[in-house]
């Protein structure tokens, strides 16, 4: 019976083994939607995707041939789709790329470990971004209004927001990694999330970290006001110069760290630290 069950393993392995083997990965590529309109793109199940900002829009797709069946590529009403029709054991050498070419760019949805990078200025008037399932994004410069999105430890690291408002919001151990230039700013940290900034002005920040995160805006400078709660074994450094206020709370066992003397009015419960560097 042992024996008997070896070789029917043995067998499941090999034809496994030989469908692997027997993939097509010819490397396929295509140019489509040329002249088309695309300001949203949602893409899915572990694409590569690159989104470059150009006066002419088309879509420049490579991908290994056995995957041609599979591809579930649209663009209905300015929102391109990228992903495939079904749930597919892709192997690690797969070639699965898309490469959008468009002026605008208003929405990014990205879930199911795509990793996207965005070059160039976008300036529309707003935009929203959502990155979920371990999805990553890097780069993108945009100067509108902004409604930023990550759960599911997800990550987008080199952006730069510049507008009259950014609200930014990361939860399930996601990362956030970039510049902020705003006259308002809403931050609400959760589940474990890391926020870090590289520099930057900011008017008014009303920021909340939540849940073991982590914030740091030392090279953020903040001109008028913040408003900061740090909770729940949380810890946050921030950079808020006299004539500007900080007041908030800190409590829960947690830690928030301020520099440049501002004008401060911020409680702290006896299982939390607030520290002057």
């Amino acid at each position: 019976m042992k024996r008997i069950l070896y070789l029917l393993i043995v067998v499941l392995f090999t034809l496994s083994s030989c469908r692997d083997k027997d993939l097509d990965m010819t490397l396929m590529s295509k140019t489509i939607y040329e002249g088309a309109v695309i300001n949203e793109i949602t893409a899915s199940d572990a694409w590569h995707v690159t989104v470059i900002q150009d006066e002419n829009t088309f879509v420049e797709l490579e991908y290994s041939a056995f995957l041609e069946e599979y591809l579930r590529v649209t663009n209905s009403d300015s929102e391109l789709k990228i992903g495939f029709s079904r749930s597919l054991n892709i192997p690690s050498n797969t070639v699965m790329n898309a490469t959008v070419h468009t002026p605008s760019l208003q929405k990014v949805h990205l879930s199911e470990a795509v990793s996207a990078v965005l070059d160039g200025h976008f300036p529309e008037a707003s935009l929203t971004m959502e990155l979920e399932d371990a999805a990553t994004c890097k780069g993108g410069d945009f100067s509108g209004r902004a409604d930023v999105k990550l759960s599911s430890a997800s990550t987008l690291v080199d952006c730069y927001f510049h507008g009259p408002l950014c609200n930014i919001e990361l939860d399930d151990a996601s990362v956030f990694k970039g510049w902020f230039t705003e006259d308002s700013l809403f931050v609400k940290l959760n589940g474990a999330s890391r926020l870090t900034t590289y520099g930057g002005v900011v008017g008014g920040a009303n920021v909340e970290v939540s849940e073991a995160s982590s914030l740091n805006m030392l090279q953020t400078y903040i001109s008028r006001m913040m408003f900061i709660v740090v909770q729940d074994a949380s810890e946050a450094s921030v950079a808020v110069t006299r004539p500007a206020i900080l007041e908030g709370f800190v409590m829960n066992a947690s830690t928030l760290h301020y520099q440049g003397n501002p004008i401060l009015d911020v409680a702290c419960d006896a299982t939390s630290t607030l520290s002057p560097l």
